[in-house]
């Protein structure tokens, strides 16, 4: 039988990407420190010492942090029991915390922070400053920025419109506009068609990253979703109803968006309700946005942004 050594470097080495290796590298890392925290064996991971090792997590980083956290994990023992090292182990059961909207509006980066943000990945090329604006202007997570490719950028009535998909495969395009268009427009140039705009590496470690520098950045803690946020707030102030605005983030209804608002700016949120009936009507016929939707964040941001 293999050692569990061989498994660990055959399993790391699976990941043609060098961050993905990196990270799954830091998540056995973490459960093993655990485990030599309370004195359990690493190899003993039952489904009572698997939750114990969540709830632990649950004190230390974000509700998404330890679901990606345990990820890691449950795949290196999913290894380790495919080698026959393991008969099973207690990751599958365990119950994580559920992703819930921290209710602070102070958590919310402001324009000012934002132009920081941007500014700070803007050193860090094209690449890393495009993904970074898919998440806080386009609404994006890190993975469904990371899939758009070449092809999935069109022209549409003087607009340029981006496509991006879900896990699950769901299409959804939505306009760029100032800074964003522009470096878009610039990677679609250089890059072939098959290659992806954002770079090859995981959505975790892109999502991280993002973290880290955006907190650098501001000198506090800023992550991937409250920039989504801040890009929600931004564009229904430019007049985008609830529902267009959910529609470009990937929801099926716009709960998610409401609930924000509602933390961020519960006045506008009662007083914007005409503004659904103002629609615009794509070729394919989807109901793309409202009339001021091409007045998005995005422009608002471009004025302000290093070219």
């Amino acid at each position: 039988m293999a050692s569990v050594r061989s498994i660990t470097a055959h399993f790391l080495g699976g990941y043609s990407s060098i961050h993905t290796r990196k990270r799954y590298k830091k998540d056995i890392v973490t459960w093993q420190r655990w485990c030599a925290l309370v004195d359990i064996h690493p190899l003993d991971c039952t489904q009572v010492n698997a939750q114990l090792f969540v709830d632990w997590m649950v004190s230390q980083y974000t509700s998404t942090s330890v679901a990606s956290r345990v990820c890691g994990v449950a795949k290196w023992m999913d290894a380790l029991v495919a080698a026959g090292v393991l008969k099973s182990h207690g990751l599958h059961s365990v119950k994580l915390p559920k992703r819930t909207i921290v209710l602070d509006a102070s958590l919310m980066p402001g324009d000012d922070e934002m132009v920081q943000v941007m500014r700070a990945f803007a050193w860090r090329g094209p690449r890393w400053e495009w993904l970074a604006a898919m998440v806080a202007w386009g609404g994006c997570d890190c993975a469904e920025a990371l899939r758009v490719r070449k092809t999935d950028v069109r022209t549409w009535e003087g607009k340029t419109l981006v496509t991006v998909r879900s896990r699950r495969g769901n299409r959804r395009e939505i306009p760029v506009d100032g800074r964003l268009e522009v470096l878009t427009l610039g990677l679609t140039a250089v890059f072939a068609a098959t290659t992806t705009l954002g770079g090859t590496f995981g959505s975790k470690y892109a999502t991280e990253t993002i973290n880290e520098v955006a907190s650098g950045a501001v000198g506090r803690r800023l992550t991937v979703q409250d920039m989504r946020r801040w890009a929600v707030h931004r564009q229904f102030q430019r007049g985008v109803s609830t529902a267009v605005i959910a529609k470009w983030m990937g929801h099926t209804n716009d709960r998610y968006v409401r609930q924000t608002l509602r933390l961020l700016d519960p006045v506008a949120l009662v007083s914007q309700a005409d503004v659904v009936a103002q629609i615009v009507v794509e070729p394919d016929g989807d109901r793309f946005g409202s009339g001021s939707v091409h007045d998005s964040v995005i422009s608002h941001m471009a004025d302000t942004q290093p070219l």
